[in-house]
């Protein structure tokens, strides 16, 4: 985006951006690119309105944007995030008149919402292109399949007008060419991993897990990310609910969003769980969640559609195996 910037503005005032949120205003990527491009840009993250009670007072004081939202839609699924990002985008680009309006994260189908806000309010539009989203249809069953058929095969096809698109691994920049978009408009942006925190280092896990207060002896099995059904969240659950009677394994959850799946993960009944930083306000730090890697024996990511997920990157760099299902970013 900096290379963009460089392009199109001689201007030493500041050109505005509106960032599509996801369901946190502490989303990694967001912050991580926020931060690299606040110098240079007056960023907005759209979202929800009660995206500030989820923050604590420091939080929201060393956010590296502001937070926007124009719609009380909650986004519970799917289907009510679309609804609000689609409200969220055209009263921001009406109200705000952005130079650049962006998605970073999914749901995928919040891409082509963007490119026909920008086209319609006359700005730019970088949007990001996440794991197979337009086979996503081969995943579901029923009438969800005939409806993400459309959806996703054909609607997302309108990602080839963005002004930009983000992919993180050359098969999705195939896939993208494949379905329309110029090759010119592509930039692949790996994931950034901070390297000072995620690595290997010579030191005895069982300290560590002295220090996490983790049972010595055990294999434990590591599961980092949001606690959603597209995470493979259903999977985890019946995986532990299968290892209730064996007494040498462990699991660690460390993940938010959905209370519903933590009560879920407890009426396994599996007496050996941990769960972690299931609310932004008990959310770990960096640090503290790269112990955890190198305490850990396995990292478990069952999601069944993914790019190229950061918290496998961070386990390989803290040389912990990962257990992952064949799909594009990882087979």
């Amino acid at each position: 985006m900096n290379r963009y910037y460089r392009e199109n503005t001689n201007s030493s005032q500041k050109q505005k951006i509106g960032v599509i949120a996801t369901t946190s205003p502490l989303a990694t990527n967001h912050i991580n690119i926020a931060t690299i491009l606040k110098e240079k840009f007056s960023i907005d993250l759209l979202g929800e309105k009660n995206f500030k009670d989820k923050l604590t007072a420091k939080e929201y004081q060393t956010l590296p944007y502001k937070i926007k939202s124009y719609t009380s839609i909650k986004a519970k699924s799917e289907l009510s995030w679309i609804f609000r990002d689609i409200i969220n985008c055209i009263q921001y680009c009406r109200k705000e008149k952005p130079d650049i309006i962006c998605t970073l994260q999914r749901p995928a189908l919040c891409a082509p919402i963007v490119v026909l806000c920008a086209k319609l309010f006359k700005c730019k539009s970088v949007v990001r292109y996440s794991a197979s989203s337009f086979r996503v249809y081969k995943y579901r069953k029923g009438i969800h399949k005939i409806m993400s058929y459309f959806l996703y095969y054909w609607i997302m096809r309108l990602m080839r007008y963005a002004d930009r698109v983000i992919c993180m691994l050359p098969k999705q920049e195939k896939e993208l060419i494949e379905f329309g978009c110029s090759k010119k408009k592509i930039h692949i942006v790996r994931q950034p991993i901070d390297q000072s925190i995620f690595n290997y280092q010579q030191k005895e896990s069982k300290n560590i897990r002295k220090e996490l207060k983790l049972p010595e002896g055990k294999k434990i099995f590591l599961y980092v990310g949001s606690l959603q059904k597209r995470k493979g969240i259903k999977t985890l659950i019946n995986l532990i609910s299968k290892f209730k009677k064996e007494s040498s394994y462990y699991f660690v959850i460390i993940g938010k969003d959905d209370d519903k799946y933590v009560k879920k993960i407890f009426q396994t009944n599996n007496p050996n769980i941990s769960c972690l930083g299931t609310s932004s306000k008990s959310r770990l730090n960096q640090s503290e969640l790269a112990k955890y890697y190198q305490a850990c024996d396995f990292l478990i990511h069952p999601a069944s559609i993914e790019g190229l997920p950061r918290t496998v990157l961070e386990a390989v760099y803290c040389n912990m195996p990962a257990i992952t299902r064949k799909c594009l970013g990882l087979s």
